[in-house]
């Protein structure tokens, strides 16, 4: 059998973590993160094939923990999804190499085929 990809969702509300619990846990194996230094430390246990990184967090922010995840070299591929979206996101996500952006609400059988391509690519 297959190892099943790893998605790291760092979201710190709860009604999109369990929603996107229910529509990927058939799929992937699924680590949740509430702000963005519990998406670091998760980071470095388990890492993920792919990351969903929600923007407005405590204590770290989205862009901050993806700054500190590239720093580092990390490569995984990063999809932003924000219900706050602001015109310089743009400029973050070529800058610090987001694969794709997502302003809430969207559409979640959207995500999921997005998920697959970007997985999809990197085998």
């Amino acid at each position: 059998m297959s190892q099943r990809p790893r998605i790291l969702v760092a979201d710190d509300e709860i009604g999109p973590r369990e929603a996107l619990r229910f529509l990927l846990k058939e799929e992937y194996d699924l680590v949740f993160a509430e702000d963005g230094r519990e998406a670091l430390a998760f980071l470095h246990m388990t890492p993920p094939d792919l990351i969903l990184m929600d923007i407005r967090m405590p204590h770290l922010d989205g862009w901050e923990t993806i700054r500190e995840i590239r720093k580092e070299g990390i490569l995984v591929p990063i999809i932003v999804i924000t219900g706050y979206p602001n015109p310089t996101d743009k400029e973050w996500m070529r800058e610090l190499n987001v694969s794709a952006y997502l302003s809430k609400p969207f559409d979640l059988f959207e995500l999921q085929k997005l998920i697959r391509t970007i997985l999809a690519e990197r085998n």
